[in-house]
């Protein structure tokens, strides 16, 4: 969590008070701020469905957006980053291969293995401005680990299918027992890493 300055942010109140603050720096040094995507650090509560304090009552109906799991800060646009990019550009380059997940919390399991070419999206859309950075990035080879739910399915077919002319593109499909890289142990993720598709990541 150093290493990306992920943490509780003592700067942001407010809007974001009670949020967990994961700075996005730029593509190319990974040193200007761009912008932040932010999660509570409170879980859903089952009689509101939003994201609150157990020890308060539920927030009144027109204000529970304000007490959603994740936000971005209004200056992030999404469209131009690839979460990573500048950490993973360098290894991509040798390597000639990218492995796209959803999220940056996939792009951190990822890392304590050792993997250190992952990208997020930030979702499960490869946006135009995206495809764009990735072909700029010297991979020849694109893995695409998405969620194992329907919207990652989804998205990893799309991305499949939109990435077929400029890319050898692989599926990698997260073992059934699991949602995301973040249900997964550091062991889980390891074991799942000797089988023969992963290898050709590594």
């Amino acid at each position: 969590m150093d290493r990306y300055d992920v943490g509780i942010s003592k700067l942001y109140s407010g809007e974001f008070k009670n949020y967990e603050i994961c700075p996005i720096y730029d593509n190319d040094k990974g040193s200007f701020f761009k912008g932040a995507i932010c999660r509570s650090i409170y879980e859903i509560c089952n009689k509101c469905l939003s994201y609150h304090s157990p020890k308060n009552s539920c927030p009144i109906e027109n204000t529970r957006h304000l007490y959603r799991k994740w936000k971005a800060t209004k200056n992030l646009d999404k469209r131009t980053i690839l979460y990573n990019f500048a950490n993973a550009k360098d290894i991509i380059k040798k390597t000639g291969k990218a492995v796209l997940v959803e999220s940056f919390g996939s792009v951190w399991k990822l890392e304590e293995i050792g993997l250190h070419n992952s990208l997020a999206l930030m979702g499960v859309e490869l946006l135009e401005e995206q495809q764009i950075l990735l072909e700029r990035s010297g991979a020849t080879k694109v893995y695409v680990l998405l969620d194992n739910d329907e919207a990652g399915k989804k998205g990893s077919s799309n991305i499949e299918r939109q990435l077929y002319r400029s890319f050898n593109t692989k599926i990698i499909q997260i073992p059934n027992d699991f949602n995301d890289l973040g249900d997964m142990s550091t062991q889980d993720i390891l074991t799942f890493t000797q089988n023969k598709q992963l290898q050709r990541i590594f």
